[in-house]
């Protein structure tokens, strides 16, 4: 029996009514390294230290439905007021139960695009939104 965890499968809370992300990208932990040379240090190379905990930004994507301006008036709401919200990725087993979760604090859209829009066949828009955040934690369920 095997324990790969698939990643096809997981929704997205993020205070809007739907859930049906195609994608989610960007779920990075990163770390700005330091480099620190020591005056008693007799060797040339300097040595690597961990300094600050960096986050980057999340894309999310999802097909444009007939109607939905959710993720686009939560844009439009940052010109006039902050409104961030905390932002849930759940990994799900095969009972849609949570298997992962990533918690992103305090996240507001910093860019909403769509595909381009082709004449010469016809396929779903996809709404894409750029997720600015101050920190993300994950867990094991």
């Amino acid at each position: 029996m095997n324990n790969f965890v698939f990643d096809h499968h997981f929704k997205v809370e993020w205070g809007g009514s739907r859930e049906d992300f195609t994608e989610v990208h960007g779920l990075t932990f990163q770390r700005e390294v330091v480099l620190f040379r020591d005056g008693a240090q007799l060797d040339e190379n300097a040595r690597k230290l961990p300094g600050a905990e960096e986050v980057r930004n999340v894309v999310l994507r999802r097909y444009l439905k007939k109607g939905d301006l959710e993720m686009y008036q939560w844009w439009k709401e940052q010109a006039a007021q902050e409104s961030q919200r905390d932002v849930v990725v759940s990994l799900l087993n095969k009972h849609h139960e949570p298997v992962f979760v990533w918690k992103l604090r305090n996240a507001f859209p910093a860019r909403v695009s769509y595909s381009p829009l082709t004449a010469s066949r016809a396929q779903p828009v996809v709404e894409e939104v750029e997720l600015a955040f101050d920190s993300m934690v994950m867990e094991a369920r």
